[in-house]
């Protein structure tokens, strides 16, 4: 998908075929980091420390739809009772293992940028909360998508993403909606006390 929609964008071969590169990196790279950190904390002990929170969890879930939940990911035979319900909450820590994972992976640049004084503070905590909604939305609809046979919530990750942006929107502004306000009432106030007619304020 990259290299073509290099070469649609008038990309030369040898920059798609870099883009693609690139973007190939960055996501096995991603992939791959998650896929370790989340295995070494897992023999860590988080995966033990989970059990209790997870067995709750599967017991409010209930047999029947642990059974449904597990025997989706099985190749063998289906599992039923206590059985499922166990095998259901060892699902279900892993996947709570990884997601943090990712949400961590994910968010060095907007941890880095605010060290250098890019973003404020209101925009990291905005920023990661965005990512963490994307993250466990996504989450959400591959368990329940493959649960009942077939991945019928693909949006899930982008809806609540949405969700989480729309409601903190309505009490934390983005820096460059904020930035831009500052510019309009700083210009406002130099064309008044220059007295700038249209022609110079357009220049």
């Amino acid at each position: 998908m990259t290299f073509a929609t290099s070469i649609w964008s008038g990309e030369n071969f040898d920059i798609a075929l870099k883009n693609t590169a690139f973007s190939g990196i960055k996501v096995g790279g991603t992939a791959f980091i998650t896929s370790i950190l989340a295995s070494q904390l897992s023999k860590a002990g988080l995966n033990s420390a989970l059990v209790g929170s997870s067995e709750v969890i599967v017991s409010i879930m209930g047999p029947k739809a642990s059974a449904m939940l597990v025997n989706a990911f099985r190749s063998g035979s289906n599992i039923y009772g206590a059985a499922a319900m166990k095998s259901a909450a060892k699902l279900l820590r892993g996947n709570v293992i990884t997601a943090g994972v990712t949400v961590v992976v994910l968010s060095p640049f907007d941890i880095a940028n605010i060290f250098r004084g890019r973003i404020s503070g209101k925009q990291l905590f905005k920023n990661l909360a965005n990512t963490t909604s994307t993250v466990a939305g996504g989450t959400a609809g591959w368990i329940g998508g493959a649960a009942i046979g077939s991945a019928i919530f693909p949006g899930v990750g982008a809806v609540a993403n949405k969700a989480i942006d729309n409601v903190l929107g309505a009490f934390i502004e983005d820096d460059a909606n904020e930035m831009v306000n500052i510019i309009e009432k700083q210009f406002g106030k130099l064309a008044v006390d220059y007295l700038l007619n249209q022609k110079r304020l357009k220049k």
